[in-house]
C-alpha cells in the first residue's frame, strides 16, 4: 500500500493525528476560550454563533460533539428569588384588570424591575410608566433591588409630574412592592397601590413588553 514503516508503527502506537483530528484539536481551544469569556455559560449553540462571527467555519453539530467530547459543562443559571416572610406581605387587589389604556395623563402609572447585565456587574433597574401615552416619565438604576429602587423612581415621577389624587401605580406581586416601606411611601404620596395576580404576566403586561 506504499506505507512507510515508521508511519505504519506511528499510527499503531496512536500517536498518529489525521487532519480531522488536529483541526478539532484547534477548534477546542477556540472554543474553550469562547467558553471561559461567557463564565461558563455557552453552550454549544451560542458558542457555534460565536465561532461563526469569528470566522470560523464549523457547524453546530461538530462543536456539539467536540464539547460533549471534551470537559465543558455548562453552568445552568438560577433564578434570583427574593423572600419574604407571609405575614409581612400585603397582597393588594388589581385595580386596573388589564385595563392599560386610561382617557387622561395621571391616573394609571405602571412600574416594575429588571436587571442588566454591566461590565461592573448586575444592575437593576426601575421604571415609571404614564399608560396614558406609554412615556417613562421617571426611571432609577441601583446595585440591588432593594426597596429602596421603587421608592426612588416612585419620589422622581411625583416630583415631574405632581399628580391629582385617584392616582394608580399598578405592578406585579414582586416582594419589594409587597413591603412596608413602598406600600407607606405610596400613602404618603397619596398614590392607590394596584397588583396583578400572581404567577401572570399579562396583569402587567405593558410594562413586560417594554422591557
Amino acid at each position: 500500500m506504499d506505507i512507510s514503516r515508521s508511519a505504519y508503527y506511528r499510527y499503531g502506537s496512536g500517536k498518529y493525528q489525521s487532519e480531522r483530528s488536529i483541526e478539532n484539536a484547534r477548534l477546542l481551544e477556540r472554543i474553550r476560550t469562547i467558553y471561559l469569556k461567557s463564565k461558563c455559560r455557552y453552550g454549544s449553540p451560542r458558542i457555534t454563533t460565536q465561532l461563526r462571527a469569528e470566522g470560523v467555519n464549523a457547524g453546530k453539530n461538530r462543536v456539539a460533539r467536540i464539547i460533549k467530547l471534551s470537559s465543558i459543562s455548562v453552568k445552568v443559571r438560577q433564578k434570583r428569588r427574593n423572600y419574604m416572610r407571609n405575614k409581612e406581605r400585603q397582597i393588594n387587589t388589581d385595580l386596573v384588570v388589564r385595563q392599560f389604556n386610561p382617557l387622561n395623563r395621571n391616573r394609571i402609572w405602571g412600574s416594575d424591575i429588571t436587571y442588566i447585565r454591566t461590565k461592573q456587574g448586575r444592575k437593576y433597574l426601575s421604571v415609571v410608566m404614564d399608560l396614558y401615552s406609554r412615556m417613562i416619565i421617571a426611571w432609577e438604576v441601583y446595585d440591588s433591588q432593594s426597596e429602596n429602587i421603587i421608592i426612588r423612581a416612585t419620589e422622581t415621577a411625583e416630583k415631574n409630574r405632581n399628580p391629582q389624587s385617584g392616582l394608580i401605580l399598578h405592578s406585579d406581586r414582586g416582594t419589594q412592592y409587597c413591603s412596608t416601606r413602598v406600600r407607606t411611601a405610596l400613602e404618603c404620596y397619596g398614590i392607590g397601590q394596584s397588583m396583578g395576580a400572581k404567577a401572570t404576566c399579562y396583569d402587567n403586561a405593558v410594562l413586560e413588553s417594554f422591557f
